[in-house]
C-alpha cells in the first residue's frame, strides 16, 4: 500500500478536483443553520460503590451548512460537552466537492467512516468508545444506487518507532449496502483501518507503537415493520503493543410502540480492563413529545473487569433521562 504512504497523493486528488470545477456554474450561496441542545438528569452508583446525581448540559451542537455554487459546499460543526469539552470546539469542517458520477471528495477535519455506532440509548455504544477517529483527512466517496464507499487519508498520531513521523501514512476504506424489500430494510456495512491505534481511545502521540496494527469494523442494521435491530463488531486484527486484541460488540433490538421506541442493548468488550467496562445491559424508552423535542430515559447496569484483568471486578448501575430539541 506505497501509494498511500505518499502525501503528494492526497494533494493531487485536491487540485484533480479542483480543477474538475472549472466549467461548474455559478449559483448564489445559501447557508442553512441548525443545531441540537441535550440536557440530562442521572443519578447511580459506580463500581466503587459511590452514589452520585447530577442535573447537566450535556450537548450543545451548532452546524452551519454552506452551499457554495452546484459543485461545492462545506459544513462546520461547532460542539459543546459538559463531561468532555468545557468550552466550544470545531468538531467537524469540511469542504465537499461533486465530482460526478457517484463520486464526492470530502477534505477538512471529520470522522473518519470506521464503526457505524448507531444506537438507540443515551449512552454512547462500547463500539463507539474504542473507535471513533478524528482526523483531519482526504476522503473519496462513491455512490451507486444500494451500493456506497469511501477511501480515506490522514496523518495519524500514532506513528511508528524510528519511522518518520510527518507524513500521510493512515487510511481506511468502508463499503456499504443497503438492501430495501417491502417487509424489510437491511444496511450491512463493513470497515477497515490500517492502524487502529489511532482512534481516540488507542492514540498516544507521546509513545510510538513498534507497528501498524489494522482494524476491522462489520455492522448490520435491519429494519421490518415496528422491529429494528443492530449489530456491530469492531476489532484489532492484531496483538497490540501491550499485549491485547482489544475488541467490542453492540447489540440493539428496538420495537416502535406508536407512542415511543422501547430498546434493549446488550454490549462487551475484551481485553480492556481498566478502559472500560466488560459488559453492559442498558433499556430505554424514546418517545416525541411535540416536534423536534425528544424525551429518552435510560436504565444501565455495567459489569467491570475482574481485578486480575485490570478492573474492580463490580457492577455499576445508573438511570437517566434526556430532554432533546432539534432546530
Amino acid at each position: 500500500m506505497k501509494y498511500f504512504n505518499n502525501p503528494q497523493t492526497g494533494i493531487a486528488i485536491l487540485l484533480a478536483a479542483t480543477l474538475s470545477l472549472s466549467n461548474t456554474l455559478s449559483a448564489e450561496p445559501t447557508l442553512n443553520i441548525s443545531g441540537v441542545v441535550e440536557v440530562e438528569t442521572s443519578s447511580g452508583e459506580d463500581h466503587t460503590g459511590t452514589n452520585s446525581s447530577d442535573i447537566a448540559l450535556s450537548t450543545i451542537e451548532l452546524a452551519f451548512d454552506a452551499s457554495i455554487n452546484d459543485k461545492v459546499s462545506a459544513q462546520l460543526l461547532v460542539l459543546h460537552e459538559d463531561d468532555d469539552t468545557e468550552e466550544f470546539v470545531i468538531d467537524e469542517g469540511i469542504i465537499s466537492i461533486d465530482l460526478e458520477n457517484g463520486f464526492t471528495l470530502n477534505a477538512g477535519r471529520m470522522y473518519v467512516p470506521f464503526g457505524n455506532f448507531e444506537t438507540h440509548m443515551i449512552s454512547d455504544p462500547l463500539t463507539l468508545e474504542i473507535a471513533e477517529t478524528q482526523e483531519a483527512a482526504l476522503l473519496i466517496e462513491y455512490t451507486r444506487g444500494a451500493f456506497s464507499g469511501s477511501l480515506y487519508l490522514f496523518n495519524g498520531d500514532a506513528d511508528e518507532a524510528g519511522v518518520d513521523q510527518d507524513k500521510v501514512d493512515d487510511f481506511g476504506l468502508s463499503l456499504n449496502y443497503a438492501i430495501q424489500t417491502n417487509d424489510m430494510n437491511l444496511n450491512f456495512g463493513i470497515g477497515y483501518i490500517n492502524n487502529i491505534a489511532d482512534t481516540d481511545t488507542f492514540q498516544d502521540p507521546a509513545t510510538p507503537v513498534s507497528e501498524q496494527d489494522a482494524g476491522l469494523a462489520i455492522h448490520a442494521v435491519i429494519n421490518s415493520g415496528p422491529f429494528n435491530a443492530i449489530i456491530e463488531h469492531i476489532a484489532a486484527q492484531d496483538m497490540l503493543d501491550d499485549g491485547t486484541e482489544p475488541s467490542a460488540t453492540n447489540i440493539e433490538i428496538g420495537y416502535d410502540l406508536g407512542a415511543g421506541i422501547l430498546a434493549l442493548a446488550y454490549q462487551n468488550t475484551d481485553e480492556l480492563g481498566g478502559i472500560l467496562p466488560e459488559s453492559k445491559t442498558m433499556l430505554s424508552y424514546s418517545m416525541l413529545v411535540v416536534e423536534d423535542v425528544g424525551l429518552t430515559f435510560e436504565y444501565a447496569n455495567s459489569d467491570d473487569y475482574e481485578i486480575t484483568e485490570g478492573g474492580s471486578g463490580e457492577s455499576g448501575s445508573t438511570l437517566t433521562a434526556q430532554l432533546a430539541v432539534e432546530f
